[in-house]
C-alpha cells in the first residue's frame, strides 16, 4: 500500500510538496542487498531512494526500447 508523505517545508509560502513512499521488503537470503543499495547510492552520491527511482527510470527506458510503447500501461 502506498502513502503520500507531505513534508513541513514547502517551496516558499504555502508550497505544495507531496510525494508516497513505499516499503521494500527482502527475503532474509537477500538482505545483503541492502548493503549493496547503501554501497552503490554512495558511489552515485545520492540517497537510497534517488537511487532506487534512477535504477526505475534506466530499466522502464531500457524495456521501451526492447519491446516499444504497446506492453506499457497508463
Amino acid at each position: 500500500m502506498q502513502t503520500k508523505t507531505r513534508s513541513n517545508r514547502g517551496y516558499g509560502n504555502g508550497g505544495h510538496d507531496l510525494g508516497k513512499s513505499i516499503l521494500v521488503s527482502f527475503p532474509a537470503h537477500e538482505t545483503h542487498l541492502i548493503d549493496e543499495l547503501d554501497r552503490l547510492a554512495h558511489l552515485e552520491m545520492t540517497s537510497k531512494s534517488q537511487f532506487l527511482r534512477r535504477c526505475i527510470r534506466r530499466e522502464a527506458k531500457k524495456a521501451e526500447e526492447q519491446i516499444g510503447r504497446r506492453y506499457t500501461t497508463a
